[in-house]
């Protein structure tokens, strides 16, 4: 798979951008604030469908615009496929895939799996058990065909019996949703679990190869004790904590992980730079498992390079990415910063004030 064209217009300060790319490597270099961080938040939205600088939208649209566009060619194989994805101010979305449009942005997602390293991926440590749920859904979104439909099916029905425990309603009436709910969020935890389990296998891998031999373990937490009754069980014996709350306490969606750095809890022990060393070998271990279960590479998107990344740190993340012949699209303040890392093939973008100009 190679990104082969991205086009953008009305995102943030970015007015409009054409840029074919280099299958290898591709640099944006500028100062803060120049844009080049918008080029690779417009190519996530293609990937995921979410901005990883903001949880709303409406900041990502240029100020004054009623909307922003995004268009991309990607090659996958002898296919070329042309995805388009717009975002209203107003909330609403509208995308094409080869000129056909979807009903759900899903459908478009998977032509773009990508991988995206930046600062704000600490939160990833830093922060609670719904980024680090996220992620390993993002994962299980690409390499388990099955797993989309049952999450959608166990949030749908994860939020009726919430509503009706908001609203007070009876016992027998959010008890009958204990026997559909644990039909899905069994199956959907041993996903979950198989999933912890392959990514640990190439997490030791990549700790090895990247992080100078640091011992690096994800420990899967399911969000409910599987290991000692059935999840329909555990709805029964919760269910006057849930009405008290308001909520359903236990299941699926409480699901998270820690990860161990040398055998100790990685955000209580690790400094920023160590944080951004492992946050990059969980990345790098969940787009090693895409690529193999998809057949094809994975993009990787890296902002600000030289954030919390020593000198030699970051010549191992990019020789890594280079031997494994992956595109990648990477932004940078110095310029001195990555042309030591440059080869023949690759581009270099200079970004000021939301234009880009390739370099020679």
């Amino acid at each position: 798979m190679s990104l082969l064209r991205i086009q953008v217009a009305n995102l943030r300060n970015l007015a409009s951008a054409n840029l074919d790319l280099s299958p290898s490597f591709n640099f944006f270099v500028g100062a803060n604030g120049a844009g080049k961080s918008s080029v690779l938040e417009a190519v996530g939205l293609l990937a995921s469908g979410r901005s990883f600088r903001t949880s709303d939208l409406k900041e990502v649209i240029r100020h004054g615009q009623p909307s922003t566009h995004v268009f991309a060619e990607i090659g996958i194989g002898d296919y070329l496929h042309r995805f388009g994805l717009a975002r209203m101010r107003n909330g609403g979305f509208e995308a094409r895939v080869d000129g056909e449009p979807l009903k759900r942005l899903a459908d478009g997602l998977r032509l773009l799996p990508a991988q995206l390293i930046s600062p704000e991926s600490l939160a990833l440590l830093a922060g609670g058990r719904r980024a680090r749920c996220r992620f390993l859904d993002y994962g299980l979104f690409h390499v388990e065909p099955s797993f989309y439909e049952q999450w959608r099916r166990y949030e749908r029905l994860l939020a009726q019996r919430n509503e009706l425990l908001k609203q007070q309603g009876s016992e027998r009436a959010v008890r009958a949703f204990d026997e559909p709910l644990t039909a899905v969020a069994e199956p959907l935890t041993k996903l979950r679990e198989d999933y912890a389990q392959a990514l640990n296998l190439s997490l030791s891998t990549l700790a090895d190869e990247v992080a100078n031999g640091v011992k690096l373990l994800l420990r899967f937490d399911p969000g409910w004790a599987a290991e000692n009754a059935s999840f329909e069980a555990q709805l029964r014996e919760r269910l006057g904590r849930d009405r008290q709350a308001g909520f359903t306490t236990v299941g699926p969606h409480r699901a998270t992980f820690s990860l161990l750095y040398n055998g100790r809890a990685a955000e209580e022990v690790c400094s920023r730079g160590q944080l951004k060393l492992a946050v990059t070998c969980l990345k790098l271990a969940q787009g090693e498992g895409m690529a193999l279960a998809l057949g094809r590479k994975v993009l990787y998107l890296l902002d600000d390079v030289e954030s919390e990344l020593d000198r030699e740190r970051r010549a191992g993340l990019l020789q890594w990415l280079r031997a494994g012949q992956h595109q990648v699209l990477l932004t940078a303040i110095n310029a001195d910063a990555v042309e030591p890392f440059m080869l023949a093939g690759d581009k270099l973008f200079h970004v000021e004030h939301g234009v880009l100009n390739l370099a020679g």
